[in-house]
C-alpha cells in the first residue's frame, strides 16, 4: 500500500523513520501521562515506578522496530539486511533484559519494603538476579546466532565451582551476614 502512494524508496523509507518516531513519542506519551494519572490514584507507588523504568526502553524499542523497518524498504540496502536483522536483534534483547532486571530490582526492593524483617537487606540480591538476567540474554543471543552454548553453560558452572572454592571463606561471611540481617538473631541492645 505504501509502495503505491511512494515510488521513491527512499521517500518510503524516510516516511516509516518519521511514523515510527511519531508512534514512539505518542507511546512515551501515553506511559509518562495517561497511564501514570491513572495509577496516581493507586495507595502503592511500585506501579508508578515500573512505568517510569520501562517507559524510555520501550520507546527506544519502537524507535529500532521502525528504523529496522525503513532500512527494509530500501533495495540497495538488501545485502546488508542480514547484518541490520542481527543488530537489531542484540538491541531489542540487551533493551529488554535491562527492563526485566530494572523490574525485577523494584519488585524486590518492594518486597522488601514491605517484609520489614528484609528491609536493610543489601543490595547483593538486586545485582545478583541482574548479573542472572543479563546472562540469560547473553546466552539467548548466542542461541539466536547458532553459537553452542552448552560448552559455556558447562564452562561457566566449572567457573562458578572455582571461584565458590576459591571465595570459601568470603562467601561464608558474605551469607552468614545477609542471614543476619534477614533472620534478625541478634538485636541492637542484646546482651551477652
Amino acid at each position: 500500500m505504501l509502495e503505491s502512494l511512494i515510488s521513491n524508496a527512499y521517500l518510503r523509507s524516510a516516511a516509516i523513520l518519521v511514523a515510527t518516531i511519531a508512534i514512539a513519542k505518542i507511546v512515551l506519551v501515553m506511559l509518562t501521562k495517561y497511564l501514570k494519572q491513572i495509577t496516581a490514584k493507586t495507595k502503592t507507588t511500585i506501579d508508578d515506578e515500573l512505568i517510569d523504568s520501562a517507559a524510555r526502553p520501550l520507546d527506544f524499542l519502537v524507535l529500532i522496530c521502525g528504523a529496522y523497518l525503513a532500512l527494509q524498504t530500501i533495495p540497495s540496502f538488501a545485502p546488508y539486511l542480514g547484518w541490520a536483522q542481527a543488530i537489531a536483534y542484540v538491541i531489542i534483547m540487551i533493551t529488554l533484559a535491562s527492563v526485566v532486571s530494572r523490574t525485577v530490582g523494584i519488585l524486590l526492593t518492594h518486597w522488601m519494603r514491605v517484609k520489614s524483617t528484609y528491609q536493610k537487606a543489601p543490595q547483593v540480591l538486586q545485582k545478583g538476579l541482574a548479573v542472572v538476567i543479563y546472562i540469560i540474554a547473553c546466552l539467548m543471543i548466542l542461541s539466536h546466532f547458532q553459537v553452542e552454548v552448552s560448552p559455556l553453560l558447562a564452562t561457566l558452572g566449572l567457573g562458578g565451582l572455582a571461584v565458590g572454592l576459591a571465595l570459601q571463606s568470603t562467601l561464608s561471611n558474605l551469607f552468614s551476614g545477609l542471614y543476619i540481617i534477614t533472620d534478625k538473631p541478634v538485636r541492637v541492645g542484646d546482651l551477652m
